[in-house]
């Protein structure tokens, strides 16, 4: 398998059959604390998980199949969870591309609903206990 190193930082690449070993059926959401994705990693000090979900990608119709969520604690913020969200485009050939995008809950106390639903204990529980931290902090 071949990955090609974009030229530009912000392009990232990824392959379909890789994507696709990545998804589950039904565009449920898939949670990890590493990333399974070239190019795109959970920060090191600040990172606490990375979600993603997404569709087997229909090669020859330019259209999003997937996107990445990483979650980051920032704990200097007043809403202390900030998300990086990348869309996963196919296009024309078996190279998937993968954009930042914005979304509306960058900057959060919590979990996005969407994700609380999915979301296992641990994940519930390390968010808990990061904002609950920063919480405390503030009071002191």
């Amino acid at each position: 398998m071949l990955y090609w190193i974009p030229k530009k930082m912000k392009d990232k690449y990824l392959p379909v059959d890789l994507f696709n070993k990545l998804i589950k059926p039904d565009e449920a959401l898939t949670f990890s604390y590493t990333s399974p994705f070239p190019g795109l990693i959970i920060p090191e000090k600040k990172g606490l998980f990375m979600v993603w979900h997404g569709t087997p990608p229909v090669i020859g119709v330019s259209s999003i199949c997937g996107t990445t969520y990483t979650c980051r604690l920032d704990t200097a913020d007043s809403l202390p969870l900030n998300w990086d969200a990348h869309s996963i485009w196919v296009g024309s050939t078996t190279i998937l591309e993968v954009k930042p995008v914005d979304v509306e809950f960058h900057w959060s106390s919590g979990l996005p609903g969407f994700i609380q639903a999915e979301a296992p204990q641990k994940v519930i529980d390390i968010v808990h206990n990061a904002t609950k931290s920063i919480t405390k902090n503030e009071r002191t």
